[in-house]
């Protein structure tokens, strides 16, 4: 939300995020809440998982005795990378009664991280080789820091540090703090 402000692109501002987050209960994986119905009702437990696509990134399962169990599934990522492990499979425990889920994702071929990865290092060296300057745009919450972490590896292993630069700009400066000190939700550690 931060970034849609500093954009330009929202219809509010830093104060209004900051108000809205400010009633945000921050849960961490595999942590139970309890939502409390009264009236004689089951209470709702909702619990978070990773979903192993983005920095804190979670599948949702929301459960109420004896038979809701509603997974809610959007945007995750099977396969784990360098930064992030992929989904947990453990949350499949029990099948759902109801699998909510996007289609990110099926509709391109499937690709190999390793080929991946080799195929935008490749193009960003040659760029840079002919003495062009490479600018590769990412979200900066989700994906940024998988591609920092295979140009990073790359320029330490290639020797790259002295002939070429590598700029991570953004406008939210949070972003590598807010990595580190959630350490716990990767799998680089």
């Amino acid at each position: 939300m931060y970034d849609a402000v500093l954009s330009g692109s929202a219809p509010y501002g830093l104060d209004d995020v900051d108000h809205a987050m400010s009633f945000f209960h921050e849960l961490k994986f595999q942590q139970p809440l309890e939502l409390q119905l009264g009236g004689g009702k089951e209470n709702i437990r909702v619990m978070p998982h990773a979903a192993g696509r983005t920095l804190g990134g979670a599948v949702w399962r929301v459960s109420q005795e004896p038979s809701l169990n509603v997974l809610y599934a959007s945007d995750v990522l099977q396969r784990g990378e360098r930064f992030l492990d992929g989904l947990a499979l453990k949350i499949m425990d029990k099948s759902p009664t109801l699998l909510i889920q996007d289609v990110l994702g099926l509709t391109q071929p499937s690709v190999s991280i390793k080929h991946r990865d080799q195929m935008l290092v490749e193009n960003v060296l040659s760029t840079l080789r002919r003495g062009g300057d490479v600018l590769i745009p990412v979200d900066s919450v989700s994906r940024v820091l998988e591609v920092l972490l295979v140009l990073d590896e790359t320029w330490a292993r290639e020797g790259l540090v002295q002939a070429y630069d590598l700029v991570f700009l953004t406008r939210i400066s949070s972003i590598l703090d807010v990595a580190s000190s959630h350490v716990e939700w990767t799998s680089y550690v």
